[in-house]
């Protein structure tokens, strides 16, 4: 079945939670749509799904049938029929989310790839996305609320063999970002800057070329926690980073990555390697050009301890490649 029929939510490939009132923004949330379309197939569905913001006005306390009943007339050489996603999103505290956007991205048995326009959740933080019955290899949610200031997050999702409903079992965490305590002025967009992250993080960018979606320049934040927290659910707890780092808004660099320093907390000796890992998003790529799919943490270079022992600093061709979420693990 062609990944065309998915639908009793609108498709789209842009993925885009972008309610941004600015223009730029917006523009820049297009090209990565076109690029995505570009990475799939010619049948990829293009439909605008960037929300409006009066979709968030008001939402009613209901979720979908649980236990849905759907004809399931299609038999699948390569993947698996499913027709439901169900699942909950929550807060820091264990909390409901309302306004939340769970976004599934399905890769189909052509290995196309369509994100569905997501509804958002009642108070409960509970959805339940259906839609028409269709072969798929891969899912992975992409969960976020718009411009809250809360990371995005990336949740690859385990497909069942036995039934056509995916009930996800443990929460969607979303955390909340703190704002950069002195941003400099935008200004000359073209001119690289230092941005000093809350967290103590250090990344040397140019504004020109980050491409946000669903926010701006000024919007600029972050979050850190331990690699080991549970709700971090595209880590293996087997092979987890000694820190991790989110950012806000969502972005993509379009061209080589940006120099990163990190604060070096575990006072690991001067000269010690550190692997840096990525996780990614929509579009994603290295600076050798290398796609980062989504929910995939991938380590895509290496740094090193100053020799003053106080910041980790990435190595030569090992920039960051999108603003998602980012860590290391010493060697």
């Amino acid at each position: 079945m062609a990944a065309t029929a998915l639908l009793s939510w609108a498709l789209s490939s842009s993925c885009d939670d972008a309610q941004s009132t600015s223009s730029d923004a917006s523009d820049a949330a297009l090209e990565v749509a076109e690029d995505v379309a570009a990475e799939t197939t010619a049948d990829d569905v293009m439909v605008d799904s960037s929300p409006d913001a009066s979709d968030d006005q008001t939402v009613a306390d209901t979720v979908a049938d649980e236990s849905p009943e759907l004809v399931v007339d299609i038999t699948c050489a390569v993947g698996v029929a499913i027709h439901t996603i169900q699942g909950k999103v929550v807060d820091e505290n264990g909390v409901g989310l309302a306004h939340a956007r769970p976004q599934p991205c399905l890769r189909s048995q052509t290995d196309t790839l369509n994100c569905l326009r997501p509804d958002p959740t009642p108070a409960s933080g509970e959805f339940s996305a259906v839609f028409s019955p269709a072969c798929l290899n891969e899912i992975t949610m992409r969960v976020m609320v718009p411009l809250s200031g809360r990371v995005t997050m990336y949740c690859g999702v385990d497909i069942p063999l036995d039934r056509h409903v995916v009930t996800i079992t443990d929460p969607f965490v979303l955390h909340p970002t703190v704002a950069v305590p002195s941003l400099p002025p935008e200004g000359d967009v073209n001119q690289m800057r230092t941005i000093h992250y809350a967290s103590g993080l250090e990344v040397d960018l140019t504004p020109a070329a980050m491409e946000f979606s669903g926010g701006v320049y000024e919007d600029l934040a972050d979050f850190t926690i331990s690699g080991d927290e549970p709700s971090l659910c595209f880590i293996d707890p087997a092979n987890a980073p000694d820190h991790v780092f989110a950012f806000y808004p969502e972005a993509n660099v379009d061209g080589p990555g940006f120099p990163v320093r990190i604060p070096n907390s575990d006072a690991l000796g001067a000269g010690a390697l550190v692997d840096l890992f990525v996780l990614g998003g929509l579009d994603c790529r290295t600076s050798d050009d290398v796609t980062v799919h989504e929910g995939e943490w991938f380590q895509y270079g290496s740094g090193t301890v100053s020799a003053d022992g106080n910041t980790i600093e990435s190595d030569a061709g090992s920039e960051l490649p999108c603003f998602t979420w980012f860590g290391y693990k010493a060697r």
